[in-house]
């Protein structure tokens, strides 16, 4: 299960709302173009608060999605922790069903080689 989807998702995830944050910082002020002095000030002031308010908004919506599936994806992930030992005398860990598959083949065991 080395390709899990969450991990897909997280990532797909992540980007889009990164982008999305971007943008959103990127339109700040944008509609107080032709303002001089104080009202530039103002409009600004008041761009800010509100894009301010958007962008927690979104960084918090990032947030509530993103933690279920960080614990969904930390509780699936495989456990590596069974010993098998190779044809060669190698020894590698891996989960409980790759090791009974590799022990099924010729040559794979739980025990390691005796030395000669």
């Amino acid at each position: 299960m080395a390709n899990r989807i969450i991990t897909g998702v997280i990532a797909v995830w992540t980007v889009g709302m990164a982008i999305g944050i971007v943008a959103a910082g990127l339109g700040i002020g944008r509609d107080c173009a032709g303002l001089n002095g104080g009202e530039l000030n103002a409009c600004l002031a008041d761009a800010w608060t509100r894009g301010g308010i958007g962008l927690a908004i979104l960084f918090v919506l990032w947030l509530v999605v993103f933690l279920p599936m960080a614990i969904i994806w930390s509780i699936s992930r495989p456990r590596e922790n069974v010993t098998v030992f190779g044809p060669a005398g190698q020894q590698v860990m891996v989960s409980e069903a790759e090791a009974k598959r590799r022990v099924e083949q010729q040559g794979w065991s739980y025990q390691p080689p005796r030395p000669a």
